[in-house]
């Protein structure tokens, strides 16, 4: 895969991870081979779809706790005056 995609192989290592993580493919090899074969396990689009969420939900939580902060803020500097 590295020679084809020219990628590291460090680089498809922790792509192959992640995807393995979140249940989208399964890895394995063949009889004492070196080799390290990839098999698609599970949705692609649910998986894209889950992680466009995970995503956007970290943005929406960051602005959240921004907000949060800068209210404080504010109310802190109303009391000095």
């Amino acid at each position: 895969m590295a020679k084809n995609t020219k990628y590291s192989l460090s680089s498809i290592s922790l792509s192959l991870d992640l995807l393995e993580l979140i249940g989208l493919i399964k890895k394995y090899r063949k009889d004492r081979s070196k080799e390290v074969y990839v098999r698609l396990e599970g949705d692609l689009l649910l998986a894209l779809k889950e992680l466009i969420l995970m995503k956007i939900n970290k943005g929406v939580n960051s602005a959240l706790e921004e907000l949060k902060r800068e209210k404080k803020k504010k109310k802190q500097l109303r009391g000095k005056f």
